[in-house]
């Protein structure tokens, strides 16, 4: 019986290091199985991306900015001085072309301060012609009176001429007055010198109900405009910039001067400017529209602070105002039609060129390519077949193996 039982015993200690055996080769079986499926995916940790995201021609967000086309000059309308508008004919936001009539001066009120400028016009005459008399009879009056009286008169008679001189000033400043009150009823409907669009009409001081009745901007002064004493702002369509904005992250890399490519976020247009002018004294807090715009750039921006910088297009054809953008440092893509890939990506350049892209199964494959010009500057190959801009792609290394 003890025989029996000892054996039970030694059994049972077996079984229990078979069973520890087993699970640490299933163990071990999997941590080789991981780390070779990580291998493969990472092939030892080469650089893996899509052909076009190694051309350039995909962002990632870290060096792309959003902008929005905004015109370079502006025509500003100031009213004249002691008149008031009578009909507006545009809104905010409208487009008009070089003469299209904006609004109309008050004739009406014009009309008043031009009879009351021609009466006061008329009393300095008078004044005038008085003072004339006075100097007149006190030349007179000198002739005949004794010696003792004559420095009297004299002082007399200069006083008069002096208030002369400033009652002829004062006629001159009623005649330019009255000159330009008689331009403005000539030209009472203010037309456009330039195609542009409305970006602003200040109703306040547009003094007649008709003009406060006028669908122009309901909040008076555009966002933008706040400082200007300009009544009307027309900005101009022709010249158009880009006013773009980075963050505190990602200012740093930019500089005034720098090439950029401008892409529209509508279709695949783009167009070619630089850096003029980065204004990074005055952070703007970012709003809710900018955070949703930028939320594909990064999404721990949402808090910081935005700085706006400017971009002189080479040509705007075919942008409009107000247009959103994209804008990002112009690295040479776009430049050059077809795939052209760095030297490094190819081997067996002299032979049988290939470049290692990965297949359906997510693994590095040799890939047979032809090959087009050399650009000896970029060192790139012009790649004429065998890769498209989706598939991905790796540097090779000495010890990948197909």
């Amino acid at each position: 019986m003890q025989d029996s039982s000892t054996k039970r015993k030694i059994n049972k200690k077996l079984l229990i290091i078979l069973i520890v055996i087993l699970v640490a080769a299933v163990a071990a079986a999997v941590v080789l199985f991981i780390l070779h499926k990580r291998r493969a995916q990472a092939g030892d940790d080469v650089y893996v991306d899509t052909v076009a995201a190694i051309m350039g021609e995909e962002g990632n967000g870290e060096n792309r900015f959003a902008g929005v086309a905004e015109s370079k000059q502006s025509w500003q309308v100031t009213l004249t001085e002691g008149s008031s508008v009578g009909k507006i004919y545009v809104k905010v936001g409208d487009a008009v072309k070089k003469g299209d009539p904006l609004f109309d001066y008050d004739t009406g009120q014009m009309g008043e301060n031009k009879e009351q400028a021609e009466i006061d016009l008329q009393r300095l005459k008078n004044e005038r012609a008085s003072i004339s008399t006075m100097i007149s009879q006190l030349n007179r009056e000198k002739q005949s009176a004794g010696a003792g009286d004559k420095g009297t008169y004299t002082i007399q008679i200069q006083e008069q001429e002096l208030a002369a001189k400033q009652k002829d000033v004062e006629i001159q400043e009623k005649n330019k007055e009255l000159q330009k009150i008689k331009n403005a009823m000539k030209n009472a409907t203010v037309k456009s010198q330039i195609d542009g669009v409305v970006k602003s009409i200040n109703r306040s001081q547009a003094a007649t109900e008709d003009a406060e009745d006028a669908e122009d901007a309901e909040a008076g002064v555009m966002e933008g405009d706040t400082e200007t004493n300009a009544f009307m702002t027309i900005m101009q369509t022709s010249a158009l910039q880009i006013k773009a904005s980075a963050n505190e992250q990602n200012i740093a890399s930019l500089e005034e001067g720098a090439a950029v490519v401008v892409h529209s976020r509508v279709d695949d247009t783009t167009w070619k400017g630089k850096i003029t002018k980065i204004d990074s004294d005055t952070p703007q807090k970012n709003t809710q529209e900018d955070m949703m715009e930028e939320e594909e750039e990064s999404s721990e921006e949402t808090s910081s602070s935005s700085y706006p910088f400017y971009v002189e297009l080479e040509s705007s054809e075919g942008l409009m105002l107000g247009q959103h953008v994209f804008v990002e440092p112009d690295t040479g893509q776009g430049e050059r039609e077809g795939i052209w890939l760095d030297e490094a990506f190819i081997m067996d350049i002299d032979g049988d060129p290939y470049v290692l892209a990965e297949n359906s199964k997510g693994k590095l494959k040799k890939r047979p390519v032809k090959l087009g010009d050399y650009d000896e500057e970029m060192m790139q190959y012009e790649i004429t077949s065998g890769l498209n801009k989706k598939d991905r792609i790796a540097i090779p290394q000495e010890s990948e193996e197909e």
